[in-house]
This record gives structure tokens, C-alpha cells and sequence, in this order.
């Protein structure tokens, strides 16, 4: 007796055979047992095309193991300049920014109350309230072209700065305006002002833009906007068809755009939906809740410091 195994591989199907020689001289004789297991499919589709999931999936981690590995490099880099006497930061303020154990309920603190880091920070370095410096490239400019002395220790803070700086940006300047080569190249005599450079380049590339968008504001709006509802309606639509919902509603600070209210109630219509739109004095937005909360921390006089990146849950800060 002779049998073969015949086994197809698809993206979200396996198909298997055995077939039999000693069984007739055709096919269909030889045919001993066939099946397929189907499961669901591992690619979506897109605007550009097919994707995979699993690798959007390892995208969407790579950036958060991205984002992880900068605040631990921060944090490292932190903690040399401490131990170097080039940042006015606590080992103790630092150990509460970076250590964070669930079960004994400790929770990253950012240093919020360490007042000379929060002006180390904000480039103030001789301590006067108002920045040395109009961005750490400026002061980067400045290490280059000055001799520092690193007995003193304002000058070892301003070092201090600078590495703090590129460990957060790893030395790379903005793709927006001139290169760092662009730069070197052309004739620099005196202060040397980064953010200065950058803007006058920025406004003259884009003034065209900038004046193309003035004379057609309205049109790019309702352009825009008729571009966001035709693909929330779309959506809305897909899924009514494949869950048989009828009864459809809106809610949150979107809901207060005419335009999708006008879309959803021609389209409950058109499909026999039973639409139920809030009145607007309920179509409130979270961003009111943001600003409330964030305007009482700031009468409680909690600070944060404007280096500091957004995250998305409190326990990760």
C-alpha cells in the first residue's frame, strides 16, 4: 500500500488529502480522506491594499519598546550626570521618576518640585528665572566654538544639558529647514541661533502654502470634514449591514457636527435605521474635563516641566 499526504497552506486555510495508488486507477478512486480547517484570515485590507496583522501587530510594538528604550536611556543618562555633578537632580528624585513596582504601590513621580532641575532644564542656568539660551541647539552651538572649564559647575550643568539633550534626541536636529552640513557650511560670525535659522527657513518654503490655505480656507475645511464623515459613515454602514443593528446613535464632541448629523439621519432613511441624535447642550467634549482638571492642579500649584513627553495612562508617568 502506497499513500501520499498532499497538504496546501493559505493565509487563512489549510486543505490536506490522502490519496491512495493502490486504489483504482483514477483520482477520485485513489481519493482516501480530504478535509480543511478554515480560520480567520491573518491579512486586512486598506487604502493601499492588503496588510498583515501580524505585522501591524510587531509595528505597534516596536514603537512602544521604542518609547520604552528612550525613557530608559534618559534615565540612565540622568543618572551618570548626577554622579558627575553635571545635572542639580537628586538620585532620590530620580529613583522615584524611574522605579515603578505595582505590588508595593510605587509609582513613577516625574520631579516636579526639584526646582533647579526644572530651571537646568529650561536652560536657566545662572538662575534668574529666565532661559540662558534660546534652545539646547544654541547651546550646542555655543560648546563649539567656546571654551568651557568644567571646574565650574555651571559650566559642567551646561555639559550636562547638551547630553541630556541628545540622549533625547540622539543628536539629531529637525529634517525641517537647513542640514547641520548646510550649516557648517555657510558663513556663521557671532551667536549662533538654531531656532532663529529654522524659522526664517520654514516661513519662506511655506509662505505659498500658507497663503494658497488663507484664500481657501473654507473650501479645505468642508473638504476635509466631507473627507472624515464619508469615512465614519462608511464604516457605520459595514457594520449596520453585518450586524443587522437598526437602532443607530452618536455621542461625544463629534456629534455636534452638523454634517455627520445631517449624513446619518439621509442615510436612517435611505436603510430603515432608527437614528437618535443628542440635543447639542449634550454633545460636550472630553477636552472641557481635560482643561477642568488641568486648570485646578494649576491652582494647587502641581507643575510639570515642559520637557516632559504626553502619556497615555497615569501609571506609566
Amino acid at each position: 500500500m502506497s499513500k501520499i499526504l498532499g497538504i496546501d497552506l493559505g493565509t487563512n486555510s489549510i486543505g490536506l488529502a490522502v490519496r491512495d495508488t493502490d486504489k483504482g486507477n483514477s483520482f477520485v478512486e485513489q481519493l482516501d480522506f480530504f478535509s480543511s480547517v478554515i480560520f480567520k484570515s491573518g491579512v486586512g485590507t486598506g487604502t493601499s491594499g492588503e496588510f498583515s496583522y501580524a505585522a501591524e501587530r510587531t509595528k505597534k510594538r516596536s514603537i512602544r519598546r521604542l518609547y520604552q528604550s528612550r525613557k530608559y536611556r534618559i534615565w540612565a543618562t540622568l543618572e551618570l550626570l548626577i554622579k558627575n555633578d553635571c545635572c542639580p537632580l537628586s538620585m532620590e528624585d530620580l529613583d522615584k521618576w524611574r522605579k515603578y513596582d505595582k505590588e508595593k504601590g510605587l509609582r513613577r513621580q516625574y520631579p516636579i518640585d526639584a526646582a533647579e532641575f526644572e530651571q537646568w532644564v529650561r536652560l536657566d542656568f545662572d538662575l534668574d528665572g529666565k532661559p540662558d539660551y534660546t534652545s539646547p541647539y544654541a547651546l550646542r552651538a555655543e560648546i563649539m566654538q567656546k571654551q568651557f572649564d568644567f571646574t565650574q559647575q555651571i559650566d559642567r550643568f551646561k555639559l550636562g544639558r547638551i547630553l541630556y539633550h541628545i540622549a533625547q534626541r540622539r543628536g539629531f536636529k529637525s529634517s525641517k529647514g537647513e542640514t547641520l552640513k548646510e550649516l557648517s557650511e555657510a558663513e556663521i560670525t557671532g551667536e549662533l541661533d538654531f531656532s532663529t535659522e529654522l524659522k526664517k527657513s520654514e516661513t519662506k518654503k511655506s509662505q505659498k502654502l500658507v497663503d494658497f490655505m488663507e484664500k481657501n480656507k473654507e473650501d479645505i475645511c468642508a473638504s476635509f470634514q466631507k473627507a472624515l464623515i464619508d469615512i465614519l459613515m462608511d464604516k457605520l454602514i459595514k457594520a449596520a449591514k453585518q450586524t443587522g443593528i437598526k437602532e443607530i446613535t452618536i455621542g461625544g464632541g463629534v456629534s455636534a457636527n452638523s454634517g455627520l448629523r445631517n449624513r446619518i439621519e439621509e442615510e436612517g432613511r435611505k436603510r430603515g435605521w432608527n437614528t437618535y441624535l443628542p440635543e447639542f447642550k449634550f454633545t460636550t467634549d472630553n477636552a472641557a474635563m481635560i482643561a477642568i482638571a488641568g486648570y485646578y492642579h494649576y491652582l494647587a500649584g502641581e507643575r510639570t516641566s515642559l520637557d516632559v513627553s504626553p502619556v497615555s495612562r497615569m501609571a506609566d508617568f
